[in-house]
């Protein structure tokens, strides 16, 4: 198994440990970021054992992580005791863009307010990035940096009780997220994130509310607008 660096800049920055920072808690963000990056598949069973050797750490850091990720349904416990990355039904899915709504488009306006210059710039090179990576069809990097870019947006707003509630529901969604963006079956554009930056440097509230908004609804129209069983199951 081969896994992710875990990145200490741009969206982790607001949850970023001091240099003490515990073993168990480094590979709790660590296996959080290969979550909401989409490094596991829905369903896809979790080896303890693999995943110890991935990380260069003991199995005691990494069992407990997963502990505290299946307190956070993040991830599944099989009777078995084996580990699973949930899968999601169509109402599962509406539920979480219904809150993703409430919390990112809240967060957003706190964030306008105190983005600096250098913030923006640094979401634009983010951004860039992310447009060079899908046109290269480079799709785990363009998941990558769709990630940086929103999380390091919210960070900006210094709400880390609201951040860490965002960061639970990319949890639980980004693997089905991530799986559908691979699959090739929706296009993927970076048109809202060019609609932000743009209300950001024009100084426009709304307009900037209004992209995250525009960037949440449209994924899911995408998604559930796909002909039906080909990613929620057929309705009986």
């Amino acid at each position: 198994m081969q896994v992710p660096e875990l990145p200490e800049t741009g969206a982790f920055r607001l949850g970023r440990a001091p240099a003490a920072e515990t073993a168990h808690e480094r590979v709790y963000r660590h296996i959080s970021y290969m979550l909401m990056a989409g490094f596991f598949q829905p369903g896809e069973t979790i080896s303890l054992r693999q995943l110890s050797s991935a990380l260069h750490v003991s199995e005691m850091p990494v069992r407990n992580a997963l502990n505290r990720l299946i307190a956070e349904s993040a991830i599944e416990l099989l009777p078995n005791r084996q580990t699973r990355i949930p899968t999601l039904d169509r109402g599962q899915f509406d539920e979480l863009t219904r809150v993703r709504l409430m919390l990112e488009t809240d967060i957003a306006a706190d964030a306008y307010r105190r983005a600096t210059r250098g913030d923006i710039d640094e979401l634009e090179a983010i951004n860039a990035k992310l447009v060079e990576a899908i046109g290269r069809g480079e799709t785990q990097k363009s998941i990558d940096c769709n990630q940086r870019f929103h999380l390091s947006f919210y960070a900006i707003a210094g709400r880390p009780l609201t951040f860490s509630l965002i960061t639970n529901v990319w949890l639980r969604a980004g693997a089905f997220m991530h799986a559908v963006l691979r699959s090739d079956l929706i296009t993927w554009r970076a048109s809202y994130h060019d609609a932000l930056i743009r209300a950001l440097r024009l100084k426009n509230l709304d307009a900037c509310v209004q992209a995250i908004r525009d960037d949440i609804i449209e994924t899911h129209k995408e998604i559930v607008g796909l002909p039906a069983g080909v990613i929620f199951p057929a309705e009986a």
